[in-house]
């Protein structure tokens, strides 16, 4: 589904088929209004979602004003034993962060699983479809299993931001 380009919205630009497998779900989630998101067929591979958004998604972007952009990617990072260092994780997202335009920074969003979907997966043991729902319900959420997990808790910072940019029109109120 498209969104009305005229009002706030978001699109994810996911890295691969799990990856958009979670931004299915999180899209499905009853908590989310679905005609605020739209989720772009996925890139072949992080160098490709990068190509992406510099060729097709940037141009949308200073286009439309009320459009904000989440690059959903896996930030490959096998080799840290504890959760609180993030060395391949900062380095990534720092090279992703210098890829952005200045002008687009603030409503361009970087998200992703510390190393593969596939291992949140079988840690969490649920369906990337149902990991997507969950961090959907909880987002908004201040203490979140899920969010929270060793894989995916290097995202506060960036889920702060998103939050703080996209809540008003993203996420339904009950």
């Amino acid at each position: 589904m498209s969104c009305n380009v005229y009002q706030p919205h978001l699109l994810i630009l996911p890295e691969d088929e799990a990856n958009k497998d979670i931004a299915n779900g999180f899209q499905q989630s009853f908590s989310v209004n679905e005609r605020s998101l739209q989720i772009l067929p996925y890139a072949r591979g992080f160098s490709d979602v990068l190509r992406q958004f510099e060729t097709s998604q940037a141009p949308g972007l200073r286009r439309f004003p009320p459009r904000r952009i989440l690059l959903l990617v896996d930030f490959d990072d096998r080799g840290v034993s504890t959760p609180s260092e993030f060395s391949a994780i900062a380095r990534r997202l720092e090279y992703i962060r210098g890829e952005i335009p200045d002008d687009l920074a603030e409503r361009t969003f970087v998200m992703g699983v510390r190393n593969e979907p596939e291992t949140l997966r079988t840690e969490v043991k649920m369906g990337l479809e149902a990991i997507g729902r969950e961090l959907a319900q909880d987002c908004p959420q201040e203490k979140s299993f899920l969010w929270n997990h060793p894989l995916l808790c290097h995202n506060e910072p960036e889920r702060d931001r998103l939050l703080k940019s996209c809540s008003d029109f993203l996420f339904r109120s009950f």
